[in-house]
């Protein structure tokens, strides 16, 4: 779905921004954040929301909010945002253009 409606944006704007916040993940994928929740995407989903954002053309600029080492345990939040970066980046790679 995410997929979908950034298609979407993107064929009404030239640039979009996309920002993941870590907190909208389950505090037991990400535990180092200000506010963890209960519920959320799983790292599967959040890494598919980031290599879709990746691979939008429209997308100039890209953010990962929320991470506190403080509060990590065991780096997992760190180990994620590191997972969605790389997705990220791996859809950056599939463009074919110049970035």
């Amino acid at each position: 779905i995410f997929e979908q409606e950034l298609g979407a944006l993107g064929e009404s704007c030239d640039s979009l921004f996309v920002s993941i916040d870590l907190d909208v993940f389950p505090a037991a994928l990400a535990p180092g954040v200000s506010a963890p929740g209960i519920e959320g995407p799983t790292a599967e989903e959040g890494r598919a929301m980031a290599f879709a954002a990746g691979a939008n053309s429209s997308v100039r600029l890209f953010e990962l909010m929320e991470l506190n080492p403080i509060f990590d345990i065991d780096q997992r939040t760190a180990r994620l945002a590191v997972a969605l970066l790389t997705a990220f980046l791996a859809g950056l790679a599939t463009r074919g253009e110049n970035v």
